[in-house]
């Protein structure tokens, strides 16, 4: 049984995608819903039911869950700088944009501007370990 998630929680999981690797991060904003950024299924962030048929048959499931001790303050702006990023594009290898999002930039960012903890300082691209070293 799954844990009760938490605004803020990083979700990654084992992917069955072109482009993206092994591994995909997602990031919980409560009340079971996620925001994501998933290609080539869609071309802009989306805020995705995590219970839903969608979710599960483009992903096999869920590998882990990494919560960081935080407020809960600083997870409701976490999940309130997340879904500000809905509709927004998809491009992989921007990490300095904020106008374009990959899976594992969107969870950083929303660290970053939301909670104030750069979880990849060192990372020129964010990839699924530096979220969670």
């Amino acid at each position: 049984m799954m844990p009760e998630l938490l605004g803020g929680d990083i979700i990654l999981t084992v992917a069955k995608v072109p482009l993206i690797g092994d591994v995909h991060a997602a990031l919980c904003v409560g009340g079971g819903w996620v925001v994501n950024a998933i290609p080539p299924l869609v071309e802009a962030v989306r805020l995705v039911d995590l219970n839903g048929r969608w979710y599960f048959s483009r992903l096999r499931g869920i590998g882990a869950i990494y919560r960081i001790d935080a407020s809960e303050e600083e997870r409701a702006a976490v999940a309130e700088y997340a879904c500000r990023q809905v509709g927004k594009p998809y491009f992989l290898w921007s990490k300095r944009s904020d106008t374009t999002w990959y899976c594992t930039k969107l969870v950083w960012r929303s660290w970053l501007e939301g909670g104030g903890l750069d979880l990849a300082p060192d990372a020129r691209i964010v990839f699924s370990r530096d979220l969670v070293e």
